[in-house]
């Protein structure tokens, strides 16, 4: 999460008071919804997003989520 937080601030943060309220809602609910479809883990084998824009990210985001959801519920037991 270190580098989603540095993101954030780095990024967003100085969007904060700029602009009109209305665009800047629009723009971050455009983030939260690019934010479901992204991969959560690094994917080097996948193709580029270039070449495979629609299946490959998306694919990779449902993977890193069950991957994720899995770990949790062994380390739980």
């Amino acid at each position: 999460m270190a580098h989603g937080d540095a993101e954030e601030a780095r990024e967003f943060a100085p969007l904060k008071g700029r602009g009109d309220p209305a665009e800047l809602q629009a723009l971050a609910q455009a983030v939260r919804a690019a934010a479901t479809l992204a991969p959560m883990h690094p994917h080097p084998g996948l193709p580029s997003a270039k070449e495979n824009i629609l299946a490959g990210p998306a694919t990779a985001a449902v993977y890193d989520r069950a991957r994720d959801a899995i770990r949790k519920m062994r380390d739980e037991l």
